[in-house]
């Protein structure tokens, strides 16, 4: 099925992953089991530094994805 896709900027992703896991934990993998420190670590160290979380279910219909950088 299509995805409707989200790019979003932030200039703290540990705060960005700290609030978002705590309102929309469903959007993470099982890696938020791992903190948010490691959390943000994996995503500013490994690979290309953007961070998907993806299949998620919306109240408009289409699944959506996003990706923070």
């Amino acid at each position: 099925d299509k995805m409707v896709d989200f790019i979003v900027v932030t200039r703290d992703t540990y705060a960005f992953h700290e609030h978002n896991c705590q309102q929309n934990p469903r959007h993470y993998s099982a890696i938020r089991f791992l903190g948010i420190t490691k959390l943000t670590q994996f995503q500013r160290y490994c690979g290309a530094c953007l961070f998907f979380n993806t299949r998620i279910k919306t109240s408009f219909g289409p699944m959506m994805k996003y990706g923070i950088i």
